[in-house]
């Protein structure tokens, strides 16, 4: 084992868990198998499936994932379905589209988040 992987494995050992972000592309599947062979079951690879994902790519994770035995889950972004995403598609942006009231409430919590950092 090359010193990165092993450093890689050592990594998510350490974790109780992992879920990886998992396209199907070489390097998401490179990391779901070296996740699946530490962590087995508590390792999952998730595919996001929405319409600007194209099935071939789908149909690919899927095989991948079953070929190398990857626990595999698939969510389904239904990203065209929220104001943000289709203002984004359309060359809009955000505030263009999106009610006063969910800006105010997105800002909020920006600003409770950033009030929780250390040193904030």
């Amino acid at each position: 084992m090359i010193e990165k992987e092993r450093a890689l494995c050592d990594t998510l050992a350490s974790l109780d868990s992992v879920v990886v972000a998992y396209s199907g592309g070489v390097d998401s599947a490179y990391l779901a198998y070296i996740a699946g062979r530490t962590l087995g079951d508590r390792a999952v690879a998730v595919t996001a499936d929405s319409p600007s994902y194209p099935e071939r790519h789908r149909e690919l994770a899927i095989r991948i994932a079953r070929d190398f035995g990857l626990r595999h889950e698939i969510i389904h972004t239904r990203e065209l379905e929220r104001p943000e995403s289709v203002a984004a598609r359309r060359g809009k942006t955000l505030e263009e589209v999106a009610p006063a009231a969910m800006l105010k409430a997105r800002a909020a919590g920006m600003a409770e988040a950033q009030a929780a950092k250390p040193g904030a």
